[in-house]
């Protein structure tokens, strides 16, 4: 594993010229991590120029998307195939645009799929320019061959978890813990905000319910967590349920839900208040995912749940590894998190769990600060540390 040291001052300028870096995030949450790092990137390298693919977060930062982010957030083989076309002129105009701008850096982060095709394509570059990976594919869970792959792409990758670079590094590739992002998040959310806004009381019980960020997810879970909803509500009228969502998202979500009582469609800048909120009076039902490590972080009590075609199944039932699929309970090697996939995801059961949760809800607060105590790394800003450096020996 690659430990750098901590820069003596975030304003040190490590490099006189132009550093070029190429963008391509495919999901909400490499879209915040790319912001994330860009920031990092300027306040240690003020003269940056930034091109690729990206959403909201890098919008703010001042990048342009070539083209929507969300055509390449897709997963699993019955959602990819119908979308095959697309995809390879989606790969076709990015490495065109690549070559165009001529950066210093690719940095592709997480879509493995689109993003090996994508180094692939660039690997007559190597050497002019230094591709980069950020999020690790999960070889400890399932398909160990993948690290192999990716040592022969890429020149660096960071990894999320700590327990992560030892799989890539006996491959070859060098590796930096960067920690994860939501564990060394100060940002809690402002639930008397939110409170407020909504004009909902202190004694009623509040859900957040979150089905994903993919149509595909949200196709599958939302018509199951309404239904828990309903049943929520039959027993508690006063049940408020939150539920935030992206704005590709919003329509579908609002034809939906607009005729359920007590149910607020939130933007995205609401979400860590909603969180907040849930984590004060009442608790959460998400589609697994990083969102349970941002559930966590503010100690919110949750269920998880998660329906994949069924073709996309068959496939991941051969190739996984581990007892688990949330992140949470994986760090632990046990159950803190109740976990309801394919056939077992139904109002019932949803409903009997989230009860369970908010009763246990006190251990559960207590496994959250344990487990996310190992996803800090040595310092915030290390993974643009690492690019700078990268450039300086180039």
């Amino acid at each position: 594993m690659i430990l750098l040291p901590i820069a003596a001052s975030v304003n040190c300028v490590c490099r006189s010229k132009p550093v070029k870096i190429f963008i391509v995030a495919g999901e909400t949450s490499g879209d915040q991590l790319g912001a994330k790092l860009l920031s990092d990137l300027r306040a240690l390298h003020p003269d940056i120029e930034v091109r690729g693919i990206g959403g909201m977060a890098l919008a703010q930062q001042g990048m342009q998307s070539l083209f929507s982010m969300s055509d390449l957030s897709l997963m699993g083989i019955a959602e990819v195939l119908p979308k095959i076309p697309q995809l390879i002129k989606r790969l076709d105009k990015t490495a065109a645009a690549i070559a165009e701008f001529a950066p210093d850096i690719v940095l592709t982060i997480d879509v493995p799929d689109f993003s090996k095709r994508l180094a692939k394509k660039l690997q007559p570059l190597r050497g002019k320019i230094k591709l980069v990976h950020y999020v690790a594919p999960t070889v400890w869970a399932w398909r160990a061959g993948r690290a192999k792959t990716m040592a022969k792409l890429f020149d660096h990758l960071f990894c999320l978890f700590p327990f992560e670079p030892p799989y890539f590094e006996r491959e070859g590739l060098a590796a930096t813990f960067v920690g994860h992002p939501i564990a060394m998040q100060e940002e809690k959310g402002d639930a008397a905000h939110l409170r407020a806004k909504l004009a909902i009381r202190d004694d009623q019980q509040v859900i957040c319910f979150l089905p994903g960020s993919r149509r595909s997810e949200v196709k599958k879970l939302l018509p199951i967590f309404l239904e828990t909803l309903q049943r929520l509500q039959q027993q508690n009228p006063d049940i408020v349920a939150l539920l935030p969502t992206m704005p590709h998202l919003q329509d579908e979500v609002l034809a939906q839900t607009n005729s359920i009582a007590n149910l607020h469609v939130l933007p995205p800048q609401d979400k860590q208040d909603a969180f907040a909120l849930a984590a004060e009076q009442g608790g959460a039902i998400a589609a697994s995912g990083t969102v349970t490590l941002e559930l966590a972080a503010v100690g919110c009590p949750h269920v998880i749940a998660y329906v994949l075609h069924p073709l996309t199944e068959m496939m991941v039932r051969m190739l996984y590894k581990l007892p688990h699929v949330n992140l949470v309970n994986i760090l632990a090697g046990r159950t803190i998190v109740c976990e309801y996939l394919q056939g077992a995801v139904t109002a019932d059961a949803l409903v009997t769990a989230y009860k369970d949760c908010r009763e246990k809800s006190a251990h559960q607060k207590v496994e959250f600060i344990e487990q996310l105590n190992k996803l800090k790394a040595s310092a915030p800003n290390i993974a643009a540390q690492t690019l700078l450096r990268l450039l300086n020996r180039a």
